[in-house]
């Protein structure tokens, strides 16, 4: 196998995964599992294999009093990417991403984070589905599951039912309600031309602010104000799970100032609708307080977080 050859392991907001050559940066890059997904020869043959898909730390610093053959990072040594019979290494931008595309912490290198998330979740759902009052990493990971193979996105759709009401990915929101979306939230920008989502039209919610994805960061740093004032459609009611994000400290008026664009940048991308990208169920998480590791520098121009 070439050792230059670009392995398919980047994982879009999306969920797809494909073969790109750039190298996500520390500290904000994040590393995934979904299972054994490529074959001998290191193609990609499956979307997943397994339920549990996981957002893990791209640097682990563990050791073994005895290393195991088992191509494991400990004791200093590198994981051999994408080897016969071992789970694929998959990589994120950032965690939001990761979020996005449908992957939860792991309970094993992110305890913390992990236990945060179920917190955060078991807020935001109540009791779980097997009447235990926790909920445990596979009742996640069922819900999870069922979000990413509806078929209303295309590739992995999601929804989400909340009491009577469905609330969908796929319904196209007007823009009113953008503001009230917890930040590390992904969503869509609906143009009348605009056939179905495409990793080039995923957004970062962000301090006040939508970002657009690229491999090599964020970019177009437009503040939702903008969209709103431009693109705003009145007459929808809002979804249950969008009035339950506006409530919450600190999400009533979201607009700190994040990378100004034009009048003219913005009406050339002038949007009328969005939709949700992040699934359902998780944002319902980020709005009851859980906090995604740190996103790419690039999504924080404006807000003072770097230089």
């Amino acid at each position: 196998t070439d050792p230059q050859m670009v392995l398919q392991n980047r994982v879009t907001p999306l969920g797809s995964i494909v073969a790109h050559p750039v190298r996500y940066a520390a500290p904000s890059a994040m590393f995934g599992n979904r299972g054994c997904l490529h074959d001998d020869q290191r193609n990609v043959v499956h979307t997943h294999k397994s339920a549990a898909w996981l957002v893990c730390l791209l640097h682990v610093k563990r050791t073994r009093r005895v290393q195991r053959d088992d191509n494991r990072a400990f004791n200093g040594r590198k994981r051999v990417l994408m080897a016969p019979g071992r789970y694929t290494e998959l990589f994120f931008l950032d965690e939001p991403v990761a979020l996005a595309a449908g992957h939860r912490p792991c309970a094993c290198c992110r305890r913390a984070a992990y236990r945060k998330f179920v917190s955060a979740w078991g807020s935001a759902h109540g009791q779980a589905p097997s009447g235990r009052a926790a909920w445990t990493a596979p009742d996640i990971d069922r819900q999870l599951h069922n979000e990413r193979l509806a078929p209303q996105l295309g590739r992995t759709g999601m929804t989400a039912n909340e009491g009577d009401a469905s609330v969908q990915n796929s319904d196209a929101c007007p823009m009113s309600d953008l503001a009230n979306l917890p930040d590390g939230t992904f969503v869509s920008l609906e143009r009348a031309e605009a056939q179905g989502d495409d990793d080039e039209n995923a957004w970062l919610i962000m301090g006040g602010a939508l970002h657009r994805w690229t491999h090599y960061g964020y970019s177009d740093h437009i503040p939702i104000e903008h969209w709103t004032a431009r693109n705003n459609t009145p007459g929808r009611q809002r979804s249950a799970s969008l009035n339950a994000a506006a409530a919450l400290p600190g999400n009533e008026n979201v607009g700190a100032p994040a990378g100004e664009a034009t009048p003219d940048a913005v009406a050339a991308e002038a949007s009328r609708y969005f939709r949700v990208i992040t699934p359902m169920s998780t944002v319902r998480t980020l709005a009851e307080g859980y906090i995604p590791q740190l996103p790419d520098p690039s999504a924080l121009v404006g807000r003072g977080e770097h230089a």
